[in-house]
């Protein structure tokens, strides 16, 4: 993989200030290209295969459709981000809840110290300010059971707070 060569690579830099610091730099950075040779898709996959969750999507963005109770339903983003240095990478899952309203920052403060995986921030969709419920994982060390509670979570969390600021069931 483009990865594994360079780390390779950056072993063999002539000038020494090229190299990793140390050894555990560089096993900071064998153990990522380790954890992100699984795509992300055989991680969703995995992650969701005894669900009847939809996934759709290629490459490193996909999108998970969670059916919940009372008709409803949530959309559940999953994308891998890419960074620099290959042990910064992270896979990112987020749901949008439904329009930022100042009304809800108290309680969506409040509900940050109580969800188990992600919190509630502010994020622009569309050129709009909207609440968003998201965690970030890892590449290198996500795992299927981390990806797949997260998804759940979230999606139950995400349709709760749009249920209670439009009440209506958009995302």
């Amino acid at each position: 993989p483009a990865d594994a060569v360079t780390v390779v690579l950056t072993c063999m830099a002539k000038d020494p200030k090229e190299r990793y610091a140390d050894a555990s730099e560089l096993l900071g950075e064998v153990k990522a290209v380790y954890g992100g040779l699984r795509s992300l898709e055989n991680l969703l996959r995995e992650a969701l295969s005894d669900t009847p969750i939809q996934v759709l999507g290629t490459g490193d963005r996909f999108v998970a459709q969670v059916y919940l109770p009372g008709d409803r339903s949530q959309t559940v983003s999953v994308e891998s981000c890419a960074a620099e240095a290959i042990a910064e990478r992270v896979v990112k899952i987020f749901s949008v809840c439904g329009p930022a309203n100042e009304s809800f920052y108290r309680r969506a403060l409040e509900l940050n110290a109580v969800i188990p995986h992600g919190s509630i921030a502010i994020e622009k969709i569309d050129g709009q300010p909207h609440f968003v419920i998201g965690n970030t994982y890892p590449r290198a060390t996500c795992d299927p059971e981390e990806v797949r509670r997260s998804v759940l979570t979230i999606a139950k969390h995400a349709d709760d707070i749009e249920r209670c600021l439009t009440g209506s069931d958009r995302h």
